[in-house]
């Protein structure tokens, strides 16, 4: 069961690409497949930080906050952009 929207991927690899390696032009398989496990793990990760919050939805967590935090202080230009 695929996880994400491999054309949208792929057209935000490329445009991410032209940020930071224009000299990327292509798309390769791979990276979708390594990418759907990232996402696998991370949705993981993601609830197993839930274990002691007794309400019955799942939610947001702290563990992500973190690494979208971090991902913002390194990838500030890109994200300045996009918003």
């Amino acid at each position: 069961m695929s996880l994400l929207n491999k054309q949208n991927i792929k057209a935000r690899a490329l445009e991410v690409a032209q940020h930071y390696a224009p000299h990327k032009v292509r798309f390769s398989p791979r990276f979708t497949q390594q990418l759907e496990q990232v996402v696998d793990a991370t949705l993981i990760a993601m609830v197993a930080d839930q274990r002691s919050d007794t309400r019955q939805g799942i939610r947001e967590c702290q563990w992500a906050e973190k690494v979208i935090h971090n991902g913002k202080k390194t990838f500030h230009e890109i994200y300045q952009e996009k918003e």
